[in-house]
């Protein structure tokens, strides 16, 4: 899997991905993981349209795809509604 980003230095923790600008919303460390989730300008974790999110696992087993596979059936059963993309 490949994640290209420009990340933002110092105070402005924002990330660009396809062409667009992501400010980041939430953050989350729990049990050696976080997440990180990245919102356009204006957008709320209650009310968005389009999310980055940044996953960290660095106990997981396998390659990445495999990893990505993991979470894709874990958000597939927890969240069947919600749309997402994979990019690899």
């Amino acid at each position: 899997m490949l994640f290209l980003a420009t990340v933002a230095r110092g105070e402005d923790r924002s990330v660009e991905f396809d062409g667009e600008r992501f400010v980041c919303q939430y953050v989350k460390v729990e049990n050696e993981r976080s997440c990180a989730r990245y919102l356009r300008d204006g957008e709320s974790l209650e009310k968005w349209t389009k999310m980055v999110a940044v996953w960290h696992f660095p106990q997981l087993q396998g390659t990445p795809t495999e990893g990505a596979a993991a979470v894709i059936r874990r958000l597939q059963e927890n969240q069947p509604e919600s749309k997402f993309n994979f990019f690899r």
